[in-house]
């Protein structure tokens, strides 16, 4: 199944600050710079292109998912938060990118059923309408071998009636 990237890309992510997270993180060591990368770790521990661990850690950051935290030097670090725990742990960016794909197949079927079901009207009907134009003509051709039957008939009359 091909699930957008953007999809993966924040699931690698949480998955990246969650082993992070899980390795150094106890009761007593509740510093953040340990449970925590700074961007250059994060990308190289992710194995993500630097763009896309920058738009997606925005995104992240936007869902609460991401702490981010300034230290010295203007370096950040990120940590993933509670709900980016549970965001990972539950799959949600896999799930999303799944459901948005079989959304995207299902809208092709139903575009392409669509134009099948036209195409199948369409030939009905010029089936149908050949089919009636035949049948006219055979009316007309009885109609005229009626005519000749009858006006055949009407001078047959006449002859008998003519020899009484």
């Amino acid at each position: 199944m091909k699930i957008n990237p953007k999809y993966t890309s924040r699931h690698e992510l949480l998955k990246t600050l969650q082993a992070r997270k899980d390795q150094k993180w106890s009761p007593d060591n509740i510093d953040i710079r340990d449970t925590s990368l700074e961007f250059d770790k994060l990308t190289e521990n992710s194995g993500l292109p630097e763009t896309d661990v920058i738009q997606q850690i925005r995104y992240l950051i936007n869902e609460k998912e991401i702490n981010e935290a300034e230290f010295e030097y203007s370096r950040f670090y990120y940590s993933i938060s509670d709900s980016g725990t549970a965001a990972y742990h539950d799959q949600k960016y896999l799930t999303k990118g799944r459901k948005e794909y079989l959304d995207n197949i299902y809208d092709v079927l139903k575009n392409v059923s669509t134009f099948i079901l036209l195409l199948l009207a369409v030939i009905t009907f010029i089936g149908n309408w050949i089919s009636n134009s035949r049948k006219n003509q055979e009316i007309e051709s009885i109609k005229i071998e009626l005519k000749h039957l009858k006006d055949s008939m009407h001078s047959e009359k006449e002859k008998i009636i003519k020899k009484k």
